[in-house]
Protein backbone atom coordinates (compact mmCIF):
# COMPACT_ATOMS: atom_id res chain seq x y z
CA UNK A 1 0.00 0.00 0.00
CA UNK A 2 1.35 3.42 -0.97
CA UNK A 3 1.67 5.88 1.82
CA UNK A 4 -0.74 9.20 1.33
CA UNK A 5 1.66 12.26 0.89
CA UNK A 6 1.32 15.54 2.33
CA UNK A 7 -0.86 18.20 0.10
CA UNK A 8 2.16 20.45 -0.23
CA UNK A 9 4.22 17.03 -2.12
CA UNK A 10 0.85 17.42 -4.87
CA UNK A 11 1.21 18.62 -8.12
CA UNK A 12 -1.70 19.58 -9.99
CA UNK A 13 -3.85 17.05 -11.64
CA UNK A 14 -4.37 16.93 -15.59
CA UNK A 15 -7.39 17.88 -15.01
CA UNK A 16 -7.09 20.73 -12.54
CA UNK A 17 -4.57 21.70 -15.02
CA UNK A 18 -6.92 21.50 -17.90
CA UNK A 19 -9.67 22.75 -16.39
CA UNK A 20 -7.79 25.73 -15.53
CA UNK A 21 -6.20 26.35 -18.70
CA UNK A 22 -10.25 25.92 -20.21
CA UNK A 23 -11.78 28.40 -17.98
CA UNK A 24 -9.10 31.01 -19.14
CA UNK A 25 -10.18 30.99 -22.61
CA UNK A 26 -12.40 33.62 -23.63
CA UNK A 27 -14.51 31.04 -25.90
CA UNK A 28 -15.39 28.24 -23.40
CA UNK A 29 -18.35 27.84 -21.75
CA UNK A 30 -17.11 28.27 -18.01
CA UNK A 31 -16.08 31.67 -19.03
CA UNK A 32 -19.26 32.67 -20.67
CA UNK A 33 -21.14 31.22 -17.96
CA UNK A 34 -18.96 33.54 -15.25
CA UNK A 35 -18.71 36.67 -17.36
CA UNK A 36 -22.60 36.77 -18.09
CA UNK A 37 -24.08 34.98 -14.61
CA UNK A 38 -25.86 32.45 -16.72
CA UNK A 39 -25.70 28.72 -15.31
CA UNK A 40 -25.42 25.86 -17.31
CA UNK A 41 -29.02 25.25 -19.12
CA UNK A 42 -29.18 28.52 -19.80
CA UNK A 43 -26.88 28.57 -22.47
CA UNK A 44 -28.75 24.91 -23.69
CA UNK A 45 -31.62 26.86 -23.96
CA UNK A 46 -29.23 29.89 -25.61
CA UNK A 47 -28.06 27.77 -28.33
CA UNK A 48 -31.18 26.14 -28.87
CA UNK A 49 -33.17 28.97 -29.50
CA UNK A 50 -30.46 30.21 -31.91
CA UNK A 51 -30.95 26.99 -33.94
CA UNK A 52 -34.06 27.93 -33.80
CA UNK A 53 -34.21 31.73 -34.66
CA UNK A 54 -36.86 32.07 -32.41
CA UNK A 55 -39.23 29.87 -29.97
CA UNK A 56 -42.21 30.34 -27.29
CA UNK A 57 -42.28 29.29 -24.16
CA UNK A 58 -44.16 26.42 -24.22
CA UNK A 59 -42.44 24.90 -27.42
CA UNK A 60 -39.04 25.63 -25.09
CA UNK A 61 -40.92 23.72 -22.47
CA UNK A 62 -42.12 20.89 -24.72
CA UNK A 63 -38.33 20.59 -26.15
CA UNK A 64 -35.88 20.98 -23.00
CA UNK A 65 -38.46 19.28 -20.43
CA UNK A 66 -38.40 21.81 -17.73
CA UNK A 67 -40.64 23.47 -16.13
CA UNK A 68 -42.27 26.66 -17.02
CA UNK A 69 -41.26 28.56 -14.09
CA UNK A 70 -37.62 27.25 -15.38
CA UNK A 71 -37.50 28.13 -18.41
CA UNK A 72 -38.51 31.69 -17.24
CA UNK A 73 -35.61 31.77 -14.63
CA UNK A 74 -32.94 31.10 -17.57
CA UNK A 75 -34.69 33.14 -19.99
CA UNK A 76 -34.74 36.09 -17.60
CA UNK A 77 -30.75 35.31 -16.69
CA UNK A 78 -30.48 35.29 -20.39
CA UNK A 79 -32.32 38.13 -21.48
CA UNK A 80 -30.25 40.22 -18.37
CA UNK A 81 -26.97 38.95 -20.08
CA UNK A 82 -28.32 40.95 -23.43
CA UNK A 83 -28.17 37.06 -24.95
CA UNK A 84 -31.76 37.04 -25.76
CA UNK A 85 -34.67 39.25 -26.47
CA UNK A 86 -38.38 38.26 -24.64
CA UNK A 87 -41.26 39.87 -26.42
CA UNK A 88 -44.94 39.27 -26.51
CA UNK A 89 -45.72 37.95 -30.00
CA UNK A 90 -48.90 36.22 -31.75
CA UNK A 91 -48.68 34.36 -35.12
CA UNK A 92 -50.48 31.52 -36.01
CA UNK A 93 -47.61 29.06 -35.68
CA UNK A 94 -45.77 30.78 -31.87
CA UNK A 95 -48.88 32.11 -30.36
CA UNK A 96 -47.90 33.92 -26.80
CA UNK A 97 -43.96 35.39 -25.52
CA UNK A 98 -41.26 34.71 -28.02
CA UNK A 99 -37.59 34.25 -27.36
CA UNK A 100 -34.83 35.16 -29.80
CA UNK A 101 -31.53 35.42 -30.17
CA UNK A 102 -29.36 38.68 -29.86
CA UNK A 103 -26.55 39.23 -32.16
CA UNK A 104 -24.24 38.96 -29.08
CA UNK A 105 -26.07 35.54 -28.17
CA UNK A 106 -25.56 34.39 -31.80
CA UNK A 107 -21.85 35.44 -31.47
CA UNK A 108 -21.40 33.67 -28.26
CA UNK A 109 -23.03 30.39 -28.90
CA UNK A 110 -20.90 29.64 -32.51
CA UNK A 111 -17.54 30.74 -30.64
CA UNK A 112 -18.65 27.65 -27.75
CA UNK A 113 -19.88 25.10 -30.23
CA UNK A 114 -16.85 25.49 -32.45
CA UNK A 115 -14.70 25.38 -29.46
Amino acid sequence: MKKNRPPSDLSPSICEEALESFSQSDDSLAKIIEAHNIEVRDFMILSFVCDQSELGIEQLMRAIGLSRQSILDCVERLVSAGLVEYEQVSTSSNPGNCVSPTPAGRTITRRILKG
